[in-house]
């Protein structure tokens, strides 16, 4: 496997589309390509086809493994919307997936944050229906310990508390002692449902799929609470997406607020240091 760095920020992605349009099937009918987004670690893109009606959506990365995405895909399939898959795999060091393009949609984003009652209450009913899956079984560290590599908690998910105890100890240096999480279990996390990953008819009235499940795996129930709460502090959107994170609110939910402010907090100082050292 050819080494790459996955987060080079000086990629040029017209080899690595190329390598990858190699390996996919049907390739001589592809007609046209165009660039959607791309990143230091991700590019993506629509395929159009001479043998196909619709446009086909291509995703390459660097970054995860898109064969635990395309399985959690194919696990909530059924239940919750989500694009269909067509290929995926692996090639020079570059993973691809090659899916679905959502027909008549846009992204909830580009409702900003004006969203609907309609689309807040479907989102509910997705994100109850996801935790209600129990893990697969055997080895659900592939689901778990690859994707809690966050916040700077690098060791192996070990229960809620010590999972707390290592983001605040990563992210301010201190020791805490977390009580014990007497309601949180283990569950079926999207981890980046942001609404630029909500795609919904043009009335912006039903989601018509989920996108991007890079980082979904199993999660203590709280976490996600946890996560985006931390995001939207740190971009300084908190109140706007105040009732977009409470979807994601557990019993837990507000014992933890303190260890929330607490990463907060010690993030920001780190960065402060940084900035002051290299200016």
């Amino acid at each position: 496997m050819v080494e790459r760095d996955p987060y080079d920020s000086n990629r040029n992605w017209t080899t690595d589309v190329n390598a990858v349009l190699e390996c996919l099937h049907n390739r001589q009918e592809i007609t046209a390509i165009s660039c959607m987004s791309s990143g230091c670690d991700t590019w993506v893109g629509v395929l159009s086809y001479s043998c196909y009606s619709e446009d086909r959506v291509l995703k390459i990365t660097t970054f995860g493994d898109v064969r635990k995405e395309v399985s959690i895909m194919e696990r909530v399939r059924g239940l919750i919307p989500v694009p269909i898959v067509y290929e995926h795999g692996e090639s020079i060091g570059l993973q691809y997936i090659l899916m679905e393009m959502i027909q008549n949609s846009v992204m909830l984003s580009d409702f900003n944050g004006q969203i609907k009652p309609s689309v807040m209450s479907q989102m509910k009913k997705y994100i109850s229906l996801m935790r209600s899956l129990p893990p697969p079984p055997g080895n659900k560290g592939d689901y778990i310990e690859h994707y809690l590599h966050v916040f700077y908690a690098n060791s192996p998910y070990d229960g809620p508390e010590n999972l707390v105890e290592s983001i605040v100890l990563g992210s301010t240096g201190e020791k805490v002692s977390v009580p014990k999480l007497e309601h949180s279990k283990l569950v079926l996390s999207h981890c980046d449902l942001w609404p630029e990953n909500v795609m919904v008819s043009m009335d912006g009235t039903t989601v018509t799929s989920i996108i991007d499940w890079q980082l979904a795996g199993y999660y203590p129930d709280f976490y996600e609470h946890f996560k985006y709460r931390f995001v939207a502090i740190m971009e300084k959107q908190e109140t706007a997406l105040a009732e977009w994170i409470d979807m994601f609110s557990t019993p837990e939910t507000a014992l933890l607020k303190k260890y929330e402010n607490m990463t907060y907090d010690g993030v920001k100082r780190r960065w402060a240091r940084h900035r002051a050292e290299h200016p």
